[in-house]
């Protein structure tokens, strides 16, 4: 942070992280999806290491785990990193990608800069990840969470800002659990007709660590789609990065079970083709942020 005495001029305080060295920067479907890493002054890379399948060079092959930065260069004074990555054979017919990236004050996110393909006519610029912007965005990557406990899932393949608040899953504390319908689509209506609460929460929830299981209901007086209650088992990846098992049973007034939708992990290799088939529940987890404040400024 850049925050001073406005008399003395002397700093107030001073953020967690002084470089980039020895820090990651990750897109919202996190490491080896084109992150960032900078270990050493000699060793920066962008990991392909958990790249989709689908993510092929020209020639057909997967992208290296690990492609080294060229000629990559650091300065303080800007917090500009620049270097070059070459493609032989071309990667979506670019053969060189030329970075200039500018990191925030506390260096959380990536905040400014481009990458050019092939001397120019193809530019991708980095944007600041509050602006939710059509440009790169990238945060500083910090190690996953220990429980479910302060975290947020949101449907989908990879994460995306605006599934918050649709049916997206809150799990502030172990009495604090609910699904937020903020942003729910308009057609999403009770059997009365009127609107879901902004925040339904879990009854009778509870949490198995060793598991890493949750059991939660959630009733609705009103119907919804027919059911008056939904039954959750979600089962989480040991990372906590996604839902990976479990299902969502919703009965009747009768108890007749009317649905069972499973929770499917989202990184199985048939996640997207079971999508097609049938109507499966998907969530990733909100990526963790810094454990600092983010610095809105870019100076």
């Amino acid at each position: 942070y850049d925050v001073r005495d406005v008399g003395s001029g002397r700093a107030l305080a001073s953020p967690p992280v002084s470089t980039i060295f020895g820090s990651i920067f990750v897109q919202a479907s996190g490491l080896g999806v084109a992150s960032y890493h900078f270990d050493t002054k000699e060793d920066c890379y962008i990991s392909y290491a958990e790249a989709p399948r689908s993510w092929r060079l020209d020639d057909g092959t997967s992208p290296p785990a690990k492609k080294p930065f060229e000629d990559p260069s650091w300065d303080p004074s800007t917090r500009t990193f620049r270097g070059n990555i070459s493609w032989d054979p071309p990667f979506n017919g670019a053969r060189r990608w030329e970075y200039e990236i500018v990191f925030a004050c506390d260096f959380s996110a990536i905040v400014g800069g481009r990458v050019v393909q092939d001397g120019g006519g193809r530019d991708s610029r980095f944007d600041p990840p509050w602006r939710r912007g059509p440009g790169l965005s990238y945060l500083r990557w910090m190690p996953p969470p220990p429980t479910i406990f302060g975290t947020v899932f949101v449907q989908g393949l990879a994460y995306a800002a605006g599934a918050e608040g649709v049916a997206s899953y809150h799990f502030d504390s172990e009495k604090d659990c609910y699904i937020s319908y903020a942003s729910a689509p308009e057609p999403w209506l009770l059997d009365d007709g009127s609107r879901p609460p902004q925040r339904k929460p879990f009854e009778d929830a509870s949490y198995v660590e060793a598991t890493r299981t949750f059991r939660g209901t959630v009733t609705w007086p009103l119907g919804f789609g027919g059911a008056v209650r939904w039954e959750y088992e979600m089962v989480f990846a040991e990372s906590f990065g996604r839902i990976a098992g479990g299902a969502m049973r919703a009965l009747d007034r009768d108890g007749a079970v009317l649905s069972t939708s499973p929770f499917v992990d989202p990184t199985a290799p048939d996640a997207a083709e079971v999508v097609g088939r049938r109507r499966p529940l998907l969530y990733v987890r909100r990526p963790t942020p810094p454990p600092e404040p983010i610095w809105l400024g870019e100076d």
